[in-house]
């Protein structure tokens, strides 16, 4: 619980500080930033497996999976700058509902009844936030779900991925052609960071890799069902660090569909957990 709850407080910290440079430099070239400087922090962990880390029959799919992770970042990172900062956290819990959606689409996935209720809550709380027809639909506010849906399939591709690859693979290509993918549109507008500024770049890429440890340890100490629900706490991060750094007030919409969303996610991941530990039971039987 420690690990999770220091995971989303680092990585609200990492958003905060990118949204902070963006004031100086360009959303493209921070979010190659980002990638580039966690590259550099994992390097050493990605070294210790050698070339091994590299061996695939499946260069493609890493390539695929790649690309909408970098398409999912540019979206939010540009977001970030032009979107209140709970908001965009509320809205980036709806990513595990578009997973389950893509799972029935493209692995036949069979949802059960209370499962797609959970669908059904998630998008009610992200129409909520939104509230298209009743309120200015804001440019930051659709890149986020863009965002949201652009991580899903990121998130889909890996889980296909998984099946044949080892995480030391999927991380280390994933972190490899990330920063070459971002280094493409971060090339059209770069500006040669300060020295008041690198170091705030640095930790951002830190801390990106750190949140990402931080939350890999929480997974492996404990049950999902005890970690999810922690998740939460990151829209409080977010509207504390709104509040004193951005000058932000979070709606009330927000926290109404920012919960809807996390009750939808949490059930999900909950219920994907239980189900793949009923299957893991099975299986040794079925041998």
């Amino acid at each position: 619980m420690a690990f999770s709850v220091a995971s989303g407080l680092v990585l609200v910290g990492s958003f905060g500080m990118a949204r902070h440079v963006s004031e100086e430099l360009h959303p493209f070239e921070v979010t190659f930033l980002r990638s580039f400087f966690g590259l550099i922090f994992l390097a050493p962990w990605l070294f210790r497996f050698g070339l091994k880390s590299y061996r695939t029959t499946r260069l493609r799919v890493h390539m695929v999976r790649s690309m909408f992770h970098v398409c999912a970042s540019l979206a939010f990172f540009f977001a970030l700058t032009i979107a209140p900062f709970a908001e965009l956290t509320a809205l980036y819990f709806i990513s595990p509902v578009f997973v389950t959606i893509m799972a029935v689409v493209f692995f036949r996935e069979i949802v059960g009844l209370r499962r797609w209720a959970a669908v059904l809550i998630g998008f009610a709380g992200m129409l909520i936030i939104l509230r298209p027809g009743l309120a200015v639909l804001e440019f930051g506010s659709i890149l986020a779900v863009t965002s949201a849906v652009l991580g899903a399939g990121s998130s889909v591709i890996t889980k296909e991925l998984s099946r044949t690859e080892s995480v030391v693979t999927i991380t280390a290509y994933s972190m490899t052609f990330m920063s070459l993918f971002l280094l493409i549109p971060a090339v059209f507008v770069w500006e040669w960071p300060s020295l008041t500024v690198l170091p705030w770049l640095i930790m951002i890429g830190v801390s990106g890799g750190l949140a990402n440890f931080l939350f890999t340890s929480s997974l492996k100490a404990a049950e999902i069902s005890v970690i999810t629900p922690l998740s939460f706490l990151q829209l409080i991060w977010a509207a504390t660090m709104g509040f004193f750094f951005f000058g932000e007030v979070p709606e009330i919409f927000v926290w109404i569909g920012g919960l809807m969303i996390f009750a939808a996610t949490t059930f999900l991941a909950i219920r994907e957990h239980a189900v793949a530990k009923v299957a893991s039971k099975l299986e040794p039987a079925q041998l």
